[in-house]
């Protein structure tokens, strides 16, 4: 394809990655009742590690379980990410109903001082932005100072960096943003997750590697490394074969390497 068919494609590509980021659902999303059976936490692990690639169904079945947790700092964790993806599918569907649960999510975060908390939190601020572009200057402000304090805290953690590194892929080039900044924070936050220890707290944040490798994937097609983002998206499928971010970046990014 030409120059003008490239952009044009790795714009698609990175719209669908703000999309499906903020959660892959369908219609307006709502939190079910609690069922009265408690569900063993144990089964929870693997479906949090892959919420962004989950069903409505599937995903609105994880809330309802998470739920019926005790009350932990992980359990808070897992229900604010919940609803951050919830938040970025209703953004088009029900913006008020949106712009609702965000606001009752960073209120519920404001008192959360822990690395992953605060991280989650900046992600938030990243959605209010898209509410308010014409704010983007001091909301950018705000997530990158949340972004530095949770990284002074948990400099290992993927997740955080994974937050730091897809706010600035969509921070516009005089903010510091790009795909040129955001490629090497991408990097970083593979090498973290390929060295994150497993936790026996099955509620504990441990979701982000496919993320991150699909996010690489995208950034690499916009620097110029088409091939290498191919190898890099298919190594996302090998974790996660059926993840509809990875299937669709990959069909864009084969495309992409077809010659006119």
């Amino acid at each position: 394809p030409g120059a003008d068919d490239r952009r044009a494609m790795i714009r698609l590509l990175f719209l669908a990655s703000l999309e499906l980021s903020g959660g892959v659902l369908g219609p307006a999303a709502q939190p079910l009742p609690a069922a009265t059976a408690q569900i063993p936490t144990t089964s929870l692990a693997p479906r949090l590690k892959r919420a962004m690639s989950l069903s409505l169904e599937d995903l609105r079945q994880l809330q309802a379980e998470v739920a019926q947790g005790k009350p932990s700092p992980s359990k808070s964790y897992q229900e604010a990410y919940l609803n951050y993806l919830l938040v970025g599918n209703l953004k088009k569907l029900d913006p008020k109903a949106a712009k609702d649960l965000l606001k009752r999510t960073l209120k519920e975060l404001e008192p959360q001082k822990d690395p992953e908390s605060l991280a989650l939190q900046g992600g938030c601020v990243g959605h209010k932005i898209g509410f308010n572009p014409l704010l983007a200057p001091m909301l950018s402000a705000k997530a990158t100072g949340l972004f530095a304090q949770a990284l002074k805290g948990a400099p290992g953690s993927p997740r955080v960096r994974w937050f730091q590194a897809v706010h600035t892929r969509g921070m516009p080039g005089f903010l510091g943003g790009g795909a040129k900044a955001a490629r090497p924070l991408l990097e970083a936050a593979l090498g973290a997750a390929e060295t994150e220890a497993e936790t026996e707290d099955p509620l504990a944040p441990r979701w982000g590697k496919t993320e991150i490798l699909i996010w690489l994937a995208t950034t690499q097609a916009d620097t110029g490394d088409v091939p290498l983002a191919v190898a890099t998206v298919r190594r996302a499928l090998a974790l996660a074969p059926e993840h509809p971010l990875a299937l669709s970046v990959e069909a864009q990014l084969l495309q992409m390497e077809k010659p006119r």
